[in-house]
């Protein structure tokens, strides 16, 4: 698990793991949601070793999340390699 704090330092993370799933999640400290979606991602995680996930809080990295269209937390946005992003969504506790 990885966490980004720049515009810069996302662009780095995207080009060193171009040949795994790069899932970005979009949280926030005051998100219920996003701490309770926390430990299912951290499992997710070490079940599969070819994901990499990337922490972006989304108070400190609006300059991020804004342009990526991040209105709702928490949310996730899939890039994969050469296919750039693949996906993205929201998602509660219950759904993931």
């Amino acid at each position: 698990m990885i966490e980004v704090h720049s515009k810069q330092e996302l662009v780095d993370v995207l080009a060193c793991f171009s040949s795994k799933l790069v899932i970005l999640d979009f949280y926030a400290t005051w998100c219920g949601a996003c701490r309770a979606l926390y430990p299912k991602l951290v499992k997710l995680c070490k079940e599969n070793p070819d994901i990499v996930l990337v922490k972006v809080n989304w108070e400190k990295n609006r300059d991020i999340a804004k342009p990526m269209g991040v209105k709702v937390l928490p949310y996730f946005v899939f890039y994969y390699g050469s296919l750039g992003r693949i996906a993205e969504f929201s998602v509660s506790v219950s759904k993931i």
